[in-house]
């Protein structure tokens, strides 16, 4: 229950029915929803010296006890999301949460994304690809795709993946030697696609 002055950003959910690519099986119903996961990193040394609490942002505070609350401290807001993780908190911890079930399911045929989203230095790259002994969320959705596939020998599998960024208002393909920014345009039924991806 998310107190009355908590502002929600968590996902509503649904439930959805799919027809199985070429087998005309209709799957299972299954929950289909967007999971937001906030994640506040230590402060770099620079910072430390302008916070007043030198281990924690000095405007961000993770309540340990409301789990997915993060508070503001100037203002006293609290906002909620699916999942908020600490300072302490590894990318494992992150992955096991809120990407898990993305790799999962895209084993199962149906289509995922995981996204990082945040300021110049927030931990974006640190937290998809990794660091030192700590691998990133990509490393870690790639070690258990091959996983699952291998404790799913009786069936074939064809993976289509892009690796894309998208940076002042530009979309770039980080899987191409090319440095030809990705359009956006609209194909012949009005669908949006990326072109040069």
């Amino acid at each position: 229950q998310l107190s009355a002055h908590c502002k929600n950003w968590s996902a509503a959910s649904c439930s959805v029915r799919e027809t199985m690519e070429g087998s005309g099986a209709v799957a299972l119903p299954r929950p289909r929803h967007i999971t937001v996961a906030v994640r506040v990193r230590q402060l770099l040394e620079s910072e430390r010296g302008r916070s007043t609490s030198g281990s924690v942002s000095a405007v961000w505070a993770v309540d340990d006890f409301e789990p997915g609350s993060l508070v503001d401290r100037k203002s006293g807001e609290e906002w909620c999301f699916d999942h908020v993780f600490g300072p302490r908190a590894s990318t494992e911890d992150i992955f096991e949460a809120s990407v898990l079930h993305v790799v999962e399911s895209f084993c199962e045929g149906v289509n995922g994304a995981v996204l990082a989203y945040g300021q110049t230095a927030s931990g974006k790259t640190y937290t998809m690809h990794g660091g030192g002994r700590s691998p990133g969320v990509i490393p870690l959705a790639v070690d258990e795709v091959f996983k699952l596939i291998n404790m799913h020998v009786d069936r074939e599998y064809l993976m289509h993946v892009s690796y894309l960024e998208i940076y002042n208002e530009q979309v770039f393909d980080l899987l191409s030697e090319d440095a030809d920014e990705v359009r956006l345009s609209d194909d012949h039924q009005g669908f949006s696609e990326l072109r040069n991806l």
